[in-house]
């Protein structure tokens, strides 16, 4: 039970990371957030004892990873996108009050500590304008020496995405040029098996890149930590809301309702992880 639990976990963080909420963001959510940080190490031997904790998660973000590209970048977002963002929105904005909760623990917060926070929500703000500017083309690419040192340098960043939370994976593809190429290899997955991967041992190799700063941050600046996190999260807000399109219509006015539905999920989320 234990073990479908922490598949069912990987799964909705490999949907988070595709769709721009950050599988950070529903890892502390569930409260598995520190425990996956503190497994992910290069001593082989913690390494295999860690395993039964990161196998059946890892697991499940690879089939929440193809379910997003898939099912939501081919079907929902082409057919219900106003109410796809405003689910995530939703998401995203319910989960504030257990992101102050956490980083909250030991420390109280100061107003010095808007500075963090306002860092990281300008960091996120800026890719998504760099993102709007410089659009990628859409379609698959082949395997020339510029798009494998992308794919690379995706993996590691991807993965680093994927370990903060609010930070997004789909973002960080977009701007790196790559994320309409996986797209497509993983609807073709047979006809792109180079591609995916070398994507993902850079994605593995990033996530031990990262995991250890971050969960030593966490252990000795929790607060500065999470306020930067909390500016994540926050920063990733305007690239989920559907303004361009927004009036009354059917489809906005459906989209609210989803949001309102969505609002209460992070902390039922919550409850079923405690």
């Amino acid at each position: 039970m234990l073990i479908l639990k922490r598949f069912v976990i990987g799964i909705l963080m490999g949907i988070a990371t595709w769709v721009s909420v950050g599988g950070g963001t529903i890892a502390i959510i569930l409260k598995i957030y520190d425990d996956l940080l503190n497994a992910v190490t290069l001593n082989i031997k913690k390494l295999i004892k860690n395993m039964p904790l990161l196998l059946p998660v890892v697991g499940g973000m690879v089939v929440g990873i193809v379910i997003a590209a898939v099912l939501i970048s081919n079907f929902l977002d082409i057919h219900f996108p106003i109410q796809t963002k405003m689910f995530f929105f939703g998401i995203v904005v319910g989960s504030i009050p257990i992101f102050y909760k956490e980083g909250t623990k030991t420390e109280k917060l100061k107003p010095l500590d808007i500075i963090p926070f306002l860092i990281g929500a300008a960091v996120i703000v800026l890719l998504w304008l760099y993102q709007l500017k410089t659009p990628e083309n859409s379609g698959a690419a082949t395997l020339s020496a510029v798009n494998i040192i992308k794919l690379a340098a995706g993996g590691i960043i991807t993965a680093a995405a994927m370990v903060l939370p609010g930070l997004s994976g789909s973002a960080m593809m977009l701007v790196l040029g790559i994320y309409y190429m996986l797209t497509d290899a993983i609807a073709h997955p047979f006809e792109n098996i180079p591609t995916l991967a070398i994507f993902v041992i850079f994605c593995l190799a990033g996530i031990f890149i990262s995991a250890k700063p971050i969960a030593w941050l966490l252990k000795n600046k929790r607060k500065v930590t999470y306020c930067v996190i909390g500016g994540f999260v926050a920063g990733s807000l305007p690239s989920l809301f559907p303004y361009e399109t927004f009036a009354i219509t059917a489809a906005n006015i459906t989209g609210l309702v989803i949001l309102l539905i969505a609002l209460p999920l992070p902390t039922l989320l919550e409850k079923f992880a405690d």
